[in-house]
C-alpha cells in the first residue's frame, strides 16, 4: 500500500478573545495611545495565564493532501 502524502497542516485554535485584545493594544499603539495599551497588555496576560490550555490546544486540523486518492483514503481510515 502507498503512503499518503500531506502536503500541509493548519491549525485552528479558540483564541478569538486573545486576537481581538492583540488588534486593541496594536491600535492604541499605532496611534501612540501608551497608557491605554499598556492596560490591554495587563489584561492580555491575565487572560492568556487564565486560559492557557484553552487558548493553546488546537480545535480543529485542515490537512492538505497531495493528490484526492490520498484525501479519500484517509477519509475511509478515519470511519474504520
Amino acid at each position: 500500500m502507498e503512503h499518503i502524502k500531506i502536503v500541509d497542516v493548519v491549525f485552528a485554535f479558540q483564541n478569538q478573545e486573545l486576537i481581538k485584545m492583540l488588534f486593541s493594544r496594536a491600535k492604541f499603539y499605532k496611534y501612540e495611545l501608551t497608557s491605554k495599551a499598556e492596560k490591554v497588555e495587563r489584561k492580555l496576560q491575565e487572560y492568556a495565564a487564565l486560559h492557557e490550555k484553552e487558548i493553546c490546544t488546537p480545535k480543529k486540523a485542515f490537512i492538505i493532501f497531495e493528490e484526492e486518492e490520498g484525501f479519500q483514503r484517509a477519509c475511509r481510515m478515519s470511519c474504520d
